[in-house]
């Protein structure tokens, strides 16, 4: 299944590697440089015209990107617990 990360971007639940909230994390430091090495690798994409609110890293066939995304991680993390329809199994 997917996960819609915002402005009509979705990736593959089990791609996800991690969702991180920036209001929470340090601005500068490892997480600074973690972000200016994906811009400069041309992974990074950025799913907001303004202040993104979190950011997923993603590592899967079609996706090993870090997305700023307009979408709270709390969001994000409900969207990724739902169930699959029709099924109990999650991905």
């Amino acid at each position: 299944m997917f996960v819609n990360l915002g402005k009509h971007e979705a990736v593959r639940r089990r791609d996800v590697v991690g969702i991180f909230d920036l209001d929470k994390m340090p601005t500068g430091g490892t997480t600074k440089e973690l972000l200016k090495a994906a811009e400069e690798a041309k992974t990074l994409v950025s799913l907001t015209g303004d202040l993104p609110k979190s950011f997923v890293l993603t590592d899967g066939e079609y996706s090993e990107c870090i997305y700023l995304t307009p979408v709270s991680a709390e969001t994000l993390r409900k969207r990724i617990a739902e169930p699959l329809c029709g099924t109990t199994a999650k991905e």
